[in-house]
């Protein structure tokens, strides 16, 4: 895809158009106001980087000053996408530049995606300038990051801003008049680079263009020249010349040719010259007012005055360069007088009247006084002159016929010469095409022999290296052998008088210990003796204690409960008493009776609860079970 180029320089920026694609700037100050009236936005002669003339934008402290700007919102920015691209221009600060207001930014141009801006909160003074590049990536966080330096400005001196990206690869460069890098406020050069991951490459679409202030934003106040936005390409900074405007291959431009016009005549003229331009082209001529002079395919305009004009070239591929043009008023009027020569005899030239008395003689003969012979001379050369400018102004027409008539011979002898270089071309392929075969297959053949005796040679080389590898290992190998054996016996050596030394430290360390230890456990016996002694002692008082109390506790209990048992046992004996008078009293009455049994056993039941057993034993006695 060739190049899409957008291109400000040495142009009149009164027509405010680019060098392609019809773009049309609007002057215009914040909030969409009209900035013409008001001068907000300026086309200076004054002060320029190239060429005539540089926009002026914001050209006072009032608050739409503050917010001017050149845009294009037609939509007809070439789009980035995701293309290489470059983006420079030259600015030049004026004191209304360095103010500050409630926002952040400041803008310096917003082109295709693209932003520079001064960020004023963080600096905006002359000598604290704060100059970051928003790049056509973002972060990790999805945001926009910014490249960026701090300016000392002072003298307003011209900053060239070069911007570029190639790939994935961004750049962001600063330079001065001179054309070296920048230094920062750090003494670091306002150059930065980088190479960014391709998954956070922008989509750049935007189609708008804008120098200052962006719709309400604030503008950099200051001059901006030779402005370029270029799609498709990304130019090399370390091969460019920031002392001359920038130059891109294949960029369309124009060059006025003048002849200047005669002292109150309109006799001048101008001839257009062009190159890079394609299809139809168009030539339209303006007045200083840029109202339309002539237009058409003739490249000449004759019959102007003395006044700047402007010539715009266009072509139906939709290039379009514009460029301005001076006619002045040539030449020296003094008349001179050139039929003969003269000479002034003597004389003191100080009053018109000693001028009316002086004499001139000619060498031709005749004589007359100084004042007539300089009527004479003034009126000749008049009449010289008006044939000099006549015979001129033949001798251009003269060199413009013959210039054509030479151009179109030159450009039929390059058409034959380019149809010649075609046929000379094609034979030439072909023979080149045959030599071509036939040096391949010449080579192909050479090629295959040489490798086949390297293979050769390589084969016997790796013979060869084999078997002195084999010889090296072995010797090698021997050489190990023996000295991994010496070194082990010596350290079998030195490991049998470690382990010696380390017996006999620890038989010391043991010996040592023992003792230590049986003192302690000496000393311990002694205080445990001690201790179990007095503990001893007090179990003993404390025995004795409690033998006391629980002997005198024992006794009373035992006292009581033999009072207690004898009571019951005097209850009982007396229950039984009248117990046995009674059973005695019944058994004798049951064997006195006519039936009487004889009982061995009588159950006795206590009408308190529970019962005794009465038996007769084995001597004959009546006891109680």
């Amino acid at each position: 895809m060739p190049n899409q180029i957008v291109h400000w320089v040495g142009e009149n920026p009164s027509m405010h158009n680019s060098s392609m694609n019809n773009l049309v700037l609007t002057e215009l100050a914040g909030g969409g106001a009209d900035a013409s009236p008001g001068g907000k936005v300026q086309i200076t002669a004054d002060v320029s980087r190239f060429g005539n003339n540089s926009f002026y934008i914001g050209t006072d402290d009032t608050t739409l000053g503050r917010k001017a700007s050149l845009r294009d919102y037609t939509g007809n920015l070439p789009v980035i996408g995701e293309s290489d691209f470059t983006i420079s221009f030259w600015w030049k600060p004026t004191s209304d530049a360095f103010y500050s207001w409630g926002g952040n930014h400041k803008y310096f141009i917003n082109a295709g995606g693209n932003a520079i801006t001064n960020y004023a909160h963080n600096g905006h003074s002359q000598t604290n300038y704060d100059v970051r590049w928003y790049y056509p990536y973002y972060n990790s966080n999805g945001n926009t990051p910014a490249a960026g330096y701090m300016l000392d400005l002072t003298g307003l001196p011209w900053v060239h801003f070069f911007i570029s990206r190639s790939g994935n690869d961004v750049t962001f460069i600063l330079s001065d008049e001179n054309g070296d890098v920048f230094l920062d406020n750090a003494n670091q050069e306002c150059r930065w680079t980088g190479t960014l991951a391709a998954v956070n490459k922008k989509n750049l679409t935007p189609t708008e263009f804008s120098l200052g202030g962006m719709w309400s934003g604030y503008t950099n106040s200051g001059y901006y020249d030779d402005i370029l936005y270029l799609v498709d390409e990304a130019l090399d900074y370390d091969t460019l010349d920031l002392t001359q405007p920038m130059s891109i291959s294949g960029e369309p431009f124009v060059t006025a040719v003048v002849s200047n016009a005669s002292a109150g005549q309109s006799d001048g003229s101008v001839t257009v010259t062009d190159s890079n331009f394609s299809g139809t082209k168009t030539y339209t001529f303006y007045d200083s007012d840029l109202n339309i002079l002539q237009q058409g395919i003739s490249n000449t305009l004759n019959g102007l005055q003395a006044n700047s004009y402007t010539i715009q070239v266009s072509d139906t591929n939709n290039n379009q360069v514009s460029t301005q043009f001076i006619i002045s008023e040539g030449g020296n009027n003094m008349p001179i007088k050139s039929n003969s020569s003269a000479v002034i005899l003597s004389s003191d030239l100080t009053t018109s009247a000693t001028m009316n008395q002086a004499v001139v003689s000619y060498s031709g003969g005749g004589d007359t006084t100084l004042s007539g012979a300089l009527s004479e001379i003034a009126e000749g050369a008049s009449g010289n002159l008006q044939a000099m400018q006549n015979m001129l102004g033949q001798l251009i027409t003269d060199e413009e016929t013959r210039a054509l008539a030479a151009e179109a011979a030159l450009q039929a002898d390059v058409d034959a010469n380019e149809a010649d270089g075609d046929t000379d071309r094609a034979a030439i392929r072909t023979e080149m095409a045959g030599a071509d075969a036939a040096l391949n297959a010449a080579l192909s053949a050479e090629i295959d022999a040489d490798v086949a005796a390297q293979e050769v040679l390589a084969a016997a080389d790796r013979a060869a290296v084999r078997s002195e590898f084999a010889a090296a290992d072995s010797a090698l190998n021997t050489a190990l052998s023996a000295e991994i054996d010496a070194d082990i016996a010596a350290q079998e050596v030195l490991a049998a008088a470690d382990r010696a030394a380390v017996r006999s430290e620890m038989a010391a360390n043991e010996t040592a210990r023992d003792t230590s230890e049986a003192a302690a456990i000496a000393a311990q016996e002694v205080l445990a003796a001690a201790d179990r002694a007095a503990v001893r002692s007090e179990f003993a008082a404390a025995d004795s204690a409690l033998n006391t109390a629980l002997s005198a506790e024992i006794d009373a209990d035992v006292a009581a409960q033999e009072v207690l048992a004898a009571a019951d046992r005097a209850a009982v004996r007396s229950e039984f008493a009248t117990a046995d008078t009674d059973l005695g009293d019944r058994m004798n009455d049951m064997k006195l009776g006519t039936n009487a049994e004889a009982f061995t056993t009588v159950k006795l039941v206590n009408p308190q609860g529970g019962y005794k057993t009465l038996e007769i034993n084995a001597s004959g006695d009546l006891v109680f079970a």
